[in-house]
C-alpha cells in the first residue's frame, strides 16, 4: 500500500484543511480535480466529516447535523441504527454521534443492530 499525505492526515489535519479549502469548494460548487491534486485528497470520507463539523456538505452548501441525543448506549445504538436504516451516510452519523465508524459498528453489534441501510429490495 502506498502511503500518501491523505492517508497520514490526522482528524485535526482534515479539519484544518477543510477550513482552508472551503472558500474554493464553495466557489466551484465542489471539489475540483485540481484541488484534490494540490492537497492530495484521495478518498473524500474524512473531508466530508471535517466539512460537516463546520456545517457544510462536500459541495460547500450549509447543512444541519442533527446530533444523537441519547445517553444510554442501547438508546444511542437504536438511534444510529434507525438513521442508518433511513439511508443517512456513515460520515454524517460520525459527526452526529461523535463516534468513529468502528465505534459505531461495535456499539450496534453489541446491541443487536446492523450498520446496513434499508434497501427496499434494491442493491444500492
Amino acid at each position: 500500500m502506498t502511503t500518501t499525505a491523505s492517508s497520514q492526515r490526522k482528524r485535526e489535519d482534515w479539519e484544518t484543511l477543510a477550513s482552508e479549502i472551503l472558500p474554493s469548494i464553495q466557489e466551484h460548487g465542489g471539489i475540483t480535480p485540481e484541488l484534490r491534486k494540490k492537497h492530495d485528497i484521495g478518498y473524500l470520507y474524512r473531508l466530508q466529516i471535517a466539512l460537516a463539523k463546520q456545517g457544510y456538505d462536500i459541495h460547500g452548501k450549509p447543512i444541519q447535523v442533527k446530533p444523537i441525543q441519547a445517553k444510554r448506549p442501547d438508546a444511542v445504538a437504536k438511534q444510529i441504527a434507525e438513521r442508518r436504516q433511513k439511508g443517512e451516510p456513515f460520515w454524517l452519523l460520525e459527526v452526529a454521534s461523535g463516534m468513529t465508524h468502528t465505534q459505531m459498528a461495535k456499539l450496534l453489534g453489541e446491541h443487536g443492530h446492523s450498520m446496513s441501510k434499508a434497501t427496499n429490495g434494491s442493491h444500492s
